[in-house]
C-alpha cells in the first residue's frame, strides 16, 4: 500500500520511527469520476459545479480493491460539428471539479472516433434534374 519504485523515507524523531511511502492510499472511494473536455460542445450541464464540459460521468460501483470497468452498452455517441479540431485534452475530475490524483496507479482509457462523410450531389442545371428524375 503506497509502495512504488523509489526508496522509502524514514526518520527518527524523539524516539519515534516514521516511514513515509512514495504514494498515498485513499480508502474512501469517489462516488463518480467525470471525464471532461473543453474542446467539444456536448451540450451537457453539471449542476454541482456549473460546468458544461463533462462528456462521461462514470458512477463508481466497483467493490473494494476492484477495478472500475465501463463498457458503452447503450451505444451513446456525440455528434461533433467542428471540423477544425486538431487536438483535445481530457481531464478526469471528481464531482467538485478537482483533478483525480491516481497516486502513481496506471489506468487506461480507449476512445473510439467514428468519422462519417455525407456525399452531396452536385447538379449543374435544372434540366439535368428533370432528365435524371430526381
Amino acid at each position: 500500500m503506497g509502495l512504488g519504485t523509489s526508496a522509502l523515507t524514514s526518520s527518527l524523531v524523539l524516539g519515534v520511527q516514521t516511514i513515509t511511502f512514495p504514494h498515498c492510499v485513499n480508502f474512501i472511494p469517489l462516488q463518480r469520476i467525470n471525464f471532461r473536455s473543453t474542446s467539444f460542445n456536448f451540450g451537457c450541464f453539471n449542476t454541482v459545479d456549473g460546468s458544461s464540459d463533462i462528456f462521461l460521468p462514470l458512477q463508481n460501483n466497483a467493490g473494494q480493491n476492484s477495478i472500475i470497468n465501463f463498457v458503452n452498452q447503450t451505444g451513446q455517441k456525440f455528434l461533433i460539428q467542428d471540423r477544425n479540431i486538431t487536438s483535445f485534452v481530457i481531464n478526469v475530475t471528481d464531482d467538485q471539479g478537482r483533478f483525480v490524483n491516481f497516486n502513481g496507479v496506471d489506468w487506461l482509457m480507449t476512445i473510439q472516433i467514428d468519422v462519417e462523410y455525407l456525399e452531396t450531389a452536385r447538379i449543374s442545371s435544372f434540366s439535368s434534374i428533370v432528365s435524371q428524375n430526381i
